[in-house]
């Protein structure tokens, strides 16, 4: 969470107990009341399902090499001894399998549930031209699981509904060995992406930092001992050019933000990492991996 961030939300929860697992509760709620993909996700749930329905095919791909986090996160959670040969994992929001996949080739019995049906689908497919028999794909509301700590290891990766207070107790209910989130370390590897945001949404670029924050600090004020580790590696992003402006136009429209306006700002954006029809860029990418014991 940046300081200026951080000193605001202090003093919006100066009443709790300083540092206390109420302070944390409070300072995460507030965080999220100002977050603009939050209030946007709360206001109007439905129209983000049907943006992630719709995108399910080719999600993967617009974000670069996704398949990179799926393994250093399973060969972390492997060293780490939370998974191993036949554990059971439950991936909740697991999209269209970025840590299925990897979890069930590194042995793991993998449940993922997604609440769109069109990730289950790339999700189904995507392990059926693997080879992978180790997972259960559901279309299901992760809040429809009932609360049987029936896993070894309960998995959110960047799943916006779990990251909360009453998110991570829901993952507790669900294990019984260990839960894990996976997050943004706060930046983006790319630039244009920041710029895409602020040209078309006329708004700073949102920082999800304040996730691991308070999420880390929250657990260990709340008697949890969390363990912390951040990954980082180089990624190339290249993508066609209209595919990259199609999931942009249909993201936009998630905000209410249409039309030809919106896809000449795209273009516009995107214009100096285009060569030969293909967005190209490079850049860093940052993940934090917070996992913990359930509490007895």
């Amino acid at each position: 969470m940046p300081l200026g961030q951080a000193q605001q939300t202090w003093q919006a929860v100066g009443e709790a107990e300083p540092f206390g697992a109420d302070f944390w509760v409070e300072a995460w709620q507030k965080a999220k009341d100002a977050s603009p993909l939050k209030s946007s996700q709360r206001a109007d749930p439905q129209r983000w399902r049907d943006f992630y329905h719709k995108v399910g095919a080719a999600w993967q791909q617009v974000w670069g090499e996704p398949w990179v986090m799926g393994r250093r996160v399973s060969e972390l959670l492997l060293h780490e001894g939370l998974i191993g040969a036949g554990s059971t994992v439950l991936d909740l929001g697991c999209g269209p399998g970025t840590m299925a996949i990897p979890l069930a080739e590194a042995g793991a019995l993998v449940t993922a549930l997604d609440s769109a049906s069109g990730m289950i689908a790339a999700l189904t497919e995507e392990a059926r031209q693997r080879g992978l028999e180790g997972i259960e794909a559901r279309c299901q509301c992760w809040r429809d699981v009932l609360p049987v700590p029936a896993y070894d290891l309960v998995l959110a990766a960047s799943f916006p509904p779990a990251l909360g207070v009453e998110g991570l107790r829901r993952l507790e209910s669900l294990t019984r060995g260990h839960c894990a989130l996976v997050l943004s370390s706060g930046g983006d590897p790319f630039s244009f992406r920041r710029q895409l945001w602020e040209r078309a949404l006329r708004e700073p670029y949102p920082s999800g930092g304040f996730h691991q924050a308070c999420a880390l600090n929250y657990l260990l004020a709340s008697g949890r001992q969390p363990n912390l580790r951040h990954l980082s590696w180089n990624q190339r992003y290249s993508q066609p050019l209209e595919s990259v402006v199609g999931f942009y136009k249909a993201y936009f429209a998630i905000f209410g933000v249409r039309g030809a306006k919106v896809e000449e700002d795209i273009r516009r954006v995107l214009a100096p990492w285009v060569k030969d029809g293909t967005v190209e860029a490079r850049g860093r990418v940052g993940i934090a991996v917070i996992w913990w014991n359930k509490q007895p």
